[in-house]
């Protein structure tokens, strides 16, 4: 019998990070998500676990520097002083 080359694929669920941690979990478990994106929200959130562990607001993402080929818009954002919390 020949080998077979075909595989199987199981279906994964993704869901994009929305505005807060709060929202996004409560989303992934209605949707039944198996994970949750988070790539833009953590460039402009160096700190976005410490962020959503104390309830603080997330920095704007700035478009305008995406993709842009320079450092700004990638690692100058703010991070949380250690007064800052929500």
């Amino acid at each position: 019998m020949p080998h077979s080359t075909q595989r199987t694929y199981e279906t994964y669920t993704l869901i994009q990070l929305l505005q807060s941690a709060a929202i996004t979990a409560t989303s992934a478990a209605v949707l039944g998500a198996d994970a949750v994106t988070i790539g833009r929200r953590y460039l402009a959130n160096p700190d976005l676990v410490r962020r959503w562990t104390e309830g603080a607001e997330l920095n704007q993402i700035r478009s305008a520097f995406l993709y842009s080929g320079g450092a700004e818009g990638y690692t100058d954002y703010p991070v949380l002083s250690s007064g800052d919390t929500a």
